[in-house]
């Protein structure tokens, strides 16, 4: 359905999926779920609510990071007046990128101001790492999760963990 351009269809197809097989929600392919959340971008309601049934769930999709989901539903709270449901979204979101889009965008203020920890680019970034090398260490030739390892220790400015996280790759 997601790829005939029948979005509404898709998502609430993925949100039948995340309610009654909640333990294989995480199979769903990240892209997919991603390009869905955009092509309902014009449908603000239908987005949130696919993007709250994920959260509800736990998504965590085994191909990568549902933070970035994650820090549009928070906004998506924002918008709608829901700061209680933007906050709890909020405890989810990881990543260097993250951190510095709720200090940028105003919207996040009311989220920020009581958890400045959110804006805290080098924990956000550590949260981002350990939760990849954690779902590295259960899929470890998977080669995209040891890529966003290697863009995590990047955005942190480690550049001798880059470095032997790339030869330990190519040495295997």
């Amino acid at each position: 359905a997601e790829q005939t351009g029948r979005h509404d269809e898709a998502a609430d197809a993925l949100v039948r999926l995340a309610r009654e097989w909640p333990a294989n929600v995480g199979r769903a392919q990240l892209e997919m779920v991603e390009d869905l959340n955009f092509a309902l971008r014009d449908s603000p309601d239908a987005q949130r609510t696919m993007l709250q049934r994920l959260f509800d769930v736990g998504f965590d999709p085994v191909d990568g990071r549902a933070s970035d989901l994650w820090f549009e539903l928070a906004r998506l709270h924002l918008d709608a007046g829901d700061v209680p449901a933007a906050r709890a979204v909020a405890a989810r979101i990881d990543g260097v990128s993250n951190a510095v889009a709720m200090r940028i965008d105003r919207r996040f203020d009311p989220l920020t101001e009581a958890d400045p920890s959110l804006v805290d680019v080098r924990a956000q970034g550590q949260r981002a790492l350990a939760a990849m090398r954690a779902k590295a260490e259960q899929r470890p030739n998977d080669l995209g999760l040891q890529y966003e390892i290697v863009d995590a220790y990047l955005m942190l400015g480690d550049h001798a963990a880059v470095d032997a996280r790339v030869t330990a790759m190519t040495d295997t």
